[in-house]
């Protein structure tokens, strides 16, 4: 079954909220977020004021963007295996905290923001697959963010610890774990133009 949308936002609007909101897209499956913009809630968010997972077991997800834990309250998750993933950007950890499991094939034609905002904490481990940023991949930009990999990957830029307050990690493990940098690798380094840089490991 395929569902098209605009916009999807995984979060309880009761009064009462509760955690643990699940969407699974199967084998076979394909879930599209079409909505178009350069705000955070335009396409895919999960996780917005509370808990969400998003588990993409052997599916496909097609969205312009893609924000896991939009608020400072919210968190979320997701998990590819075995899965397809073609989006524009994504976000892990936008405010709040984020996380990014891929074991498939996760094709970002823009950027990745590990970490997007202060105080907000992101985490992308890649354990397999296919991995292809066509612009940055933002290892704490303003915020947390960590990258393990323990299978390979590719970016026009890797940049771990973008800003002043920007923290990044990056992990690579195993024999398997090749990062393919085209342009340029900054640690400690700028983003873009700006002159502040950051912390990176």
């Amino acid at each position: 079954t395929d569902a098209v949308c605009g916009w999807l936002r995984m979060h309880d609007q009761t009064a009462n909220p509760q955690t643990n909101i699940w969407v699974r897209v199967e084998s076979g499956a394909s879930l599209t977020c079409a909505g178009w913009g350069e705000d955070d809630t335009a396409g895919l968010n999960v996780g917005m004021s509370d808990e969400a997972l998003l588990s993409l077991d052997g599916g496909d997800l097609y969205a312009t963007n893609v924000v896991i834990g939009y608020e400072a309250a919210g968190s979320g998750i997701v998990s590819n295996n075995g899965g397809r993933m073609d989006v524009r950007w994504i976000h892990v950890g936008n405010s709040g905290m984020g996380r990014l499991d891929n074991n498939g094939t996760v094709k970002v034609s823009d950027s990745v923001v590990i970490g997007r905002k202060q105080a907000a904490t992101g985490v992308f481990t890649i354990s397999g697959g296919k991995t292809t940023v066509g612009n940055y991949l933002l290892v704490g930009h303003a915020g947390n963010g960590e990258l393990f990999a323990n299978a390979g990957f590719s970016t026009r830029y890797l940049v771990v610890g973008c800003s002043s307050n920007g923290v990044g990690v990056a992990t690579l493990a195993g024999s398997g774990a090749t990062g393919s940098v085209s342009e340029a690798c900054y640690v400690g380094g700028r983003h873009l133009s700006d002159e502040e840089t950051g912390s990176g490991v």
